[in-house]
């Protein structure tokens, strides 16, 4: 069993996964993570591994509390990804955007996605048939 959590800029995004499917997920203010995280922690003993995804920001005690019991996957610009990323500054692509294309490769393998993430910002991502990303 897994925990993702996507830090935005507005709301943080948690979601419990169990063989590649989600068992339940939560959209809340950053003030309230850490009641959440004792409360998934409670529910979902089976929990081993987490991943982070950030553009915003979890306060320190957010993130002890997770490191202290889960094995903890900051996703980075440097982590390995399903996918050849063609953007001009790697570096500098979203840790958000990352996130997604990993998402399309695994659900639409083979195939040329567009991708539409209408948060805070509006972006659009292209990933090709061959796992390539292109930028947007």
């Amino acid at each position: 069993m897994n925990l993702i959590i996507d830090v935005g800029n507005s709301f943080v995004k948690l979601a419990v996964f169990k063989d590649g499917k989600i068992l339940n997920k939560f959209k809340l203010k950053s003030s309230d993570v850490l009641k959440t995280l004792r409360h998934i922690r409670k529910e979902y003993k089976d929990i081993n591994d987490v991943i982070i995804s950030s553009v915003g920001r979890l306060r320190k005690s957010d993130i002890a509390y997770v490191q202290k019991y889960y094995n903890v996957l900051f996703l980075t610009s440097e982590t390995k990804v399903p996918f050849k990323n063609l953007y001009r500054t790697p570096k500098t692509l979203g840790i958000d955007r990352i996130a997604l294309v990993s998402a399309s490769v695994e659900q639409f393998p083979n195939k040329n996605v567009l991708i539409i993430d209408a948060g805070t910002c509006i972006t659009f991502d292209f990933k090709t048939h061959e796992n390539k990303y292109l930028g947007g």
